[in-house]
């Protein structure tokens, strides 16, 4: 190659690759020795996504990275305010791959006195897409955990009152049954 300054633009990017940001300038020695004069970094890392051969080689071969595109997995769990019962769960994946908010689990995590209400944002569990991913569980506190009265209310005095009829009903047979008792008697 002869010594210059060469402008490079990537003209394809492989499927499922973010392209090169910008277009970056080669410098070629008289040596034959090519540098780069404006590196390209990843926007993702900060890394340098152009460089000039291996560590130690001097073939003047230039290297592109390409990255895949990523985006953020976040999941956060919160009462009915708002207020976060645990720190959220950030991840950065790949866009298309696949995600699971409950992690492997059958679903979302328990807290104690309180009780799942609502899930908010993206589904529980799918495919990254561009924009990332957000859900969000909303657990209630449980106000009052004891179990309700399976008689409802006013048992106690149905009880009275079944009592009461019973002990009248055994007097009043009682009472027939001695006055025949006695009329038998008397015959």
């Amino acid at each position: 190659m002869e010594p210059g300054t060469y402008r490079v633009r990537e003209t394809r990017t492989p499927t499922g690759y973010n392209p090169l940001p910008d277009d970056f300038e080669v410098a070629v020695g008289a040596d034959g020795v090519a540098s780069i004069v404006a590196n390209v970094e990843s926007a993702q890392t900060g890394a340098a996504l152009v460089t000039v051969g291996d560590a130690g080689d001097t073939d003047g071969e230039l290297v592109v990275t390409n990255e895949k595109p990523r985006a953020d997995v976040v999941v956060n769990w919160v009462d009915s305010n708002g207020d976060p019962l645990r720190e959220s769960s950030k991840t950065t994946q790949d866009v298309g791959s696949g995600y699971d908010s409950y992690f492997g689990k059958s679903g979302p995590p328990t807290f104690p006195g309180y009780v799942l209400w609502d899930q908010t944002g993206d589904t529980p569990a799918g495919t990254v897409d561009d924009d990332g991913v957000e859900v969000t569980y909303v657990y209630v506190p449980v106000t009052d955990p004891r179990l309700p009265m399976s008689g409802g209310a006013g048992t106690r005095d149905q009880v009275l009152l079944g009592l009461l009829v019973a002990v009248g009903g055994a007097s009043a047979a009682w009472a027939v049954r001695r006055r025949q008792l006695a009329l038998t008697k008397e015959v």
